[in-house]
């Protein structure tokens, strides 16, 4: 046990001895441990220097970052003039469909006032026919035409076809004939 106690008593002689040395050098040569040599009220206000490291992979680093920073901008700028083109176009559909919407409407104004010039016209040769093959006609026709030929007939005449088509047909056709609009 006595050399554990002489053992444990010469390091601790070595490390004051260390110590005591590194103290002196702190305090006589402050240099050696690269500080500065003397402290001077001047040296004491000044802002600490910052060193800068040349670390090439910092360099690089740098240089991707901003490299980086310009290829998002140059995709921000063309993803905003993409988003403006895409707007810009579902503006044109829209107007685009509404412009088509009406062009259908008036299509189909044109289409309607077709059909009923040619039963009109229609209606004049039927006047004129016998009401028995004009019944047999109106009878293969839709019931809302067949309707809209006898209302465009002369009265005296319609009423003669009538009286030559099925009652079933005749009442479906006057049903019609009720709620429909002669223009």
């Amino acid at each position: 046990m006595n050399s554990i106690l002489q053992t444990f008593m010469a390091i601790a002689v070595i490390f004051t001895v260390a110590f005591g040395l590194l103290a002196a050098v702190y305090i006589m040569r402050p240099e050696w441990l690269g500080l500065p040599s003397e402290l001077s009220a001047d040296s004491v206000q000044q802002q600490p220097t910052t060193i800068s490291l040349e670390v090439p992979a910092y360099k690089l680093l740098v240089k991707e970052r901003d490299s980086l920073k310009k290829t998002l901008a140059k995709t921000t700028d063309t993803a905003n003039k993409y988003q403006a083109n895409y707007k810009a176009a579902i503006q044109d559909v829209s107007d685009l469909q509404q412009r088509l919407s009406v062009q259908d409407q008036e299509y189909m104004r044109k289409m309607d006032s077709l059909e009923k010039f040619n039963w009109r016209l229609f209606a004049k040769i039927y006047d004129k026919a016998e009401p028995k093959e004009v019944a047999e006609i109106l009878s293969e026709l839709d019931e809302r035409d067949a309707a809209f030929i006898l209302k465009s007939m002369k009265p005296k005449v319609a009423a003669k076809v009538l009286e030559n088509i099925a009652p079933e047909t005749a009442a479906a056709i006057m049903a019609l004939s009720r709620t429909q609009r002669l223009q």
